[in-house]
């Protein structure tokens, strides 16, 4: 799986796709290629799953922050005290994918797949608040998250793949809409295989997008 980050559009205009467009095995490295020609386009994340037939596999790259939720008072009536303690909790962004693979009678597989991409303001916002008879004045932090979801389910031969395309929830106040494109290959592997496949190398993922100054 390829995950593309692509100005608003140009999925349709540059590349003459929409979500839902099956490629044929071969057509799948040259719809990449004009993925990444595409001004502006960045490559995301490249993540690998493999799972057993009928089996549901989950995969999640993400990263986790710690943040100050809210606060617990513990009254100490006879010290006449009142003890705030923080409430912390944890802050997941990243991406969360849901597959499954059946094989179909016709030789190709009958895939489900669920893909979650979420992203937060950083830093997390804080806000002061009082808290408890006393009034004491706290700092308490607001995670802003926007996520995209999207799923689908198809049928592809060995080799073919599937693009999946949802609006970029990440971006900035003031910043061009951009669209997140997944282009999901379907690849049936045997025993004998799967210690190559897990072993074999991810290609790490270019730095192509233009707004850090590479392509």
């Amino acid at each position: 799986m390829r995950i593309f980050e692509v100005p608003d559009g140009a999925l349709a205009a540059r590349v003459d796709g929409r979500s839902g467009t099956i490629l044929a095995a071969d057509a799948v490295a040259p719809f990449q290629e004009r993925i990444e020609s595409i001004e502006g386009a960045s490559t995301v994340m490249v993540p690998r799953v493999l799972t057993r037939c009928s089996s549901l596999a989950n995969v999640q790259l993400v990263e986790q922050t710690a943040y100050i939720k809210d606060f617990e008072i513990t009254v100490l009536p006879d010290l006449h005290q009142e003890i705030a303690d923080p409430i912390i909790d944890v802050l997941q962004t990243g991406i969360d994918v849901d597959v499954r693979g059946i094989p179909s009678a016709s030789g190709g597989l009958d895939e489900y797949a669920e893909i979650r991409y979420s992203t937060a303001d950083q830093p997390i916002r804080a806000e002061k608040v009082r808290i408890g008879a006393a009034g004491h004045e706290v700092t308490v932090q607001l995670p802003e998250v926007r996520m995209a979801r999207a799923s689908a389910r198809f049928e592809l031969a060995p080799g073919a793949a599937v693009v999946m395309a949802t609006v970029d929830p990440g971006r900035e106040e003031g910043e061009a809409p951009r669209d997140l494109v997944f282009l999901m290959q379907a690849l049936r592997v045997g025993p004998e295989d799967v210690g190559g496949a897990m072993d074999a190398p991810i290609d790490p993922a270019p730095d192509t997008d233009a707004r850090k100054g590479g392509r």
